[in-house]
């Protein structure tokens, strides 16, 4: 399993730093092609910030995040934050990286107080 939803949202940054880069030399372009690289470039971020949304809510759907989403007593951050973090018990991988089953027997052991 694992969707690096971290490394996509990281490369979505990278490519709004590279367009502040060029904006320099856009504006010395005229008006309308200007105007139209804004459009263009701001359309594709939206386009990749809903389609990493998407992924989000498809993500929150699994039994892994959901298992996870009790563990934390229903708080999304608390979740999604452990969810990305390297986890020592999982020989310190990422729980969205590992195998799923053994994120869950994981998450068993932690909620029924068994040390892990």
């Amino acid at each position: 399993m694992g969707v690096n939803y971290k490394d996509r949202v990281e490369t979505l940054t990278e490519f709004a730093e590279k367009l502040a880069k060029k904006v320099p030399y856009y504006n010395s372009l005229c008006e309308y092609d200007n105007a139209q690289f804004y459009l263009d470039c701001t359309e594709q971020v939206y386009a990749e910030i809903e389609r990493i949304e998407e992924e989000c809510l498809i993500f929150e759907e699994t039994p892994l995040y959901k298992a996870a989403l009790r563990m934390f007593s229903g708080d999304k951050v608390m979740a999604h934050d452990w969810m990305i973090t390297e986890v020592p018990s999982l020989g310190g991988e990422r729980p969205i990286d590992c195998d799923e089953r053994e994120v869950l027997d994981l998450i068993g052991r932690i909620q029924h107080g068994v040390f892990c």
